[in-house]
């Protein structure tokens, strides 16, 4: 009795990834309004401050990606590589970069700025850069910048002794075939960019060709197809950033396209969807870090001439991030910050309220009294009269 398929590579059809077109068009339509109000947003901004970006935005999906696959990376290692490259006046006598964050770095910028054809070579080049360390997750010897040689590839999820298979991947035999497939899509196909870069993405992880790795390289080949069908300049937004976030939905949205059982009239508009609304998350993100951004180039022009002491300053760059700008301001955590009596903290604090830097809020723990930056206003509202009014093509 021949058992019935369970898996995508094992339908004839294995190759394509036929979608509803119809299905797609509001997907796509949102990422293009979304992704010309990024470049509208990016146009205000100075070279400098786009490094900035960039070297953020590098930093988050460098880490990101490789915490999808539970590896855990040094921030500040991945900071100073990234800083070398997009930076090049940045410092390095005393960089904490090391040889494998340089490595992972190259693997990125090479996936984002090298418009050259795709080759297996250059696939073992970024498997290679992943690599550098020596070893793949834990302590297990994988061969590096080489397919697999062998047809058991499963992943697998749950406890030791108690794993559940949510993937078995193609044969050994089918390697070379299905990647010199999916190379020459990439190189050929004129589909849209963001329905290319989706499919390149499952393709590539489902075929899962290396011991270790695929879901990095997977990542890599879909930034490749966005900057170089997109003829992206600069990385202003992270997949795997606004993956991370929500790392389950990734392995469920795969689980439920490559397995047939799932996805039984073998259509891959969901797979799509979910592609292209999670980078659209990204660039959203990406917007609303931008804007935080102006906000805060306002609030220094402002008061760049008030006298501030390094105290003043030192707290109110802490406070004056994306994730920190709502927290409340106490004299407590100021004399924790700057390690200052309470005499000291008062007076600073004084200081910073007549300037306008800061404002009373509310009271925290019965008498205790709380601030918060004052932050401009009405930032947005000639970039937002702007990226409305822009033309952006369907």
């Amino acid at each position: 009795m021949t058992l019935p398929i369970k898996w995508i590579w094992e339908d004839e059809r294995y190759g394509s990834f036929p979608y509803n077109l119809v299905g797609v068009e509001d997907a796509l339509r949102d990422i293009a309004y979304t992704k010309g109000k990024l470049d509208v947003l990016l146009s205000f901004l100075d070279q400098d401050t786009i490094d900035s970006i960039e070297v953020n935005n590098i930093t988050k999906e460098i880490m990101d990606s490789s915490k999808i696959e539970g590896e855990y990376l040094r921030r500040e290692s991945v900071r100073a590589s990234v800083a070398k490259v997009v930076q090049a006046k940045s410092d390095t006598k005393h960089s904490d970069a090391t040889r494998q964050t340089d490595a992972l770095v190259e693997l990125l910028i090479d996936s984002r700025l090298n418009q050259e054809a795709l080759t297996v070579e250059r696939l073992h080049s970024w498997h290679n850069a992943l690599f550098a360390h020596g070893r793949g997750e834990g302590v297990k010897s994988i061969d590096i910048a080489k397919f697999r040689t062998y047809d058991e590839m499963k992943v697998k999820e749950g406890a030791i002794g108690a794993e559940v298979t949510k993937y078995l991947a193609p044969p050994q035999k089918m390697l070379q075939e299905q990647i010199d497939a999916l190379l020459n899509y990439i190189k050929t196909s004129t589909q849209n960019p963001y329905v290319k870069s989706a499919i390149a993405h499952l393709w590539f992880v489902s075929i899962h060709p290396y011991d270790d790795g695929n879901g990095r390289i997977s990542r890599a080949i879909a930034d490749y197809v966005l900057s170089t069908d997109s003829k992206e300049i600069y990385k202003a937004y992270s997949i795997s950033s606004a993956i991370v976030a929500k790392r389950n939905g990734y392995y469920e949205m795969l689980d439920h396209t490559t397995n047939l059982h799932k996805n039984r009239d073998f259509k891959f508009t969901h797979w799509i969807n979910w592609h292209t609304q999670t980078l659209q998350k990204a660039m959203e993100k990406s917007i609303e870090n931008i804007e935080f951004i102006i906000e805060k180039t306002k609030f220094w022009d402002k008061h760049r001439m008030d006298g501030l002491n390094q105290r003043q300053i030192k707290v109110i760059e802490h406070f004056i991030t994306p994730e920190n700008h709502e927290k409340p301001i106490s004299t407590k955590i100021y004399m924790e910050m700057t390690k200052t009596p309470k005499t000291t903290a008062v007076r600073d604090i004084k200081s910073l309220i007549k300037q306008g830097c800061i404002e009373n809020i509310k009271a925290l723990e019965g008498r205790n009294i709380a601030y918060k930056l004052v932050l401009p206003k009405e930032t947005n509202r000639s970039l937002k009269q702007r990226y409305d009014t822009t033309v952006i093509p369907s």
